[in-house]
């Protein structure tokens, strides 16, 4: 990345660019950082299902610094240009921040799909999809009795 892509990066307003309008309850809780929320539905191939992801993206103004999906916190994430770039557990997903699209791989075995709208009431919906679920896995086989 050269290094006038880092400074663009570190001069951008993420509330500009996502032209995010805080509500009045937000503008009293000052002291708080601002949030946006995100429900994506998502589907995912080749187990041809739909499921709602719950994005939450914390900014302090001017960059971003918290992220959840569906509660969880992933370990790091990235922005590259407009796309946030992150995984929980083995899916990599990719949330394009200005076209508000959802992205993600199951290292090669699944895709996800999906578009993101703000979210209209706290809390979330249904748990996000177990990895077998996603692909379909047939079950594992019970393990062989131990000595006894």
């Amino acid at each position: 990345m050269s290094l006038a892509a880092v400074a663009w990066l570190a001069s951008m307003d993420i509330a500009a660019a996502l032209a995010v309008h805080p509500a009045p309850e937000a503008l009293a809780r000052a002291s708080a950082p601002p949030s946006i929320r995100w429900r994506c539905e998502v589907a995912y191939l080749p187990a041809r299902s739909t499921w709602a992801r719950h994005v939450e993206i914390e900014t302090d103004g001017q960059r971003v610094t918290a992220l959840r999906i569906d509660g969880l916190a992933p370990h790091a994430f990235s922005l590259v240009d407009t796309a946030l770039v992150t995984s929980l557990d083995n899916e990599r997903i990719v949330i394009d921040l200005g076209s508000r699209e959802w992205q993600s791989d199951f290292r090669g075995l699944a895709q996800g799909r999906g578009r993101c709208e703000e979210a209209e009431a706290v809390g979330y919906g249904r748990q996000p999809p177990a990895l077998g679920a996603v692909l379909r896995l047939p079950a594992l086989p019970a393990p062989p009795p131990g000595p006894g």
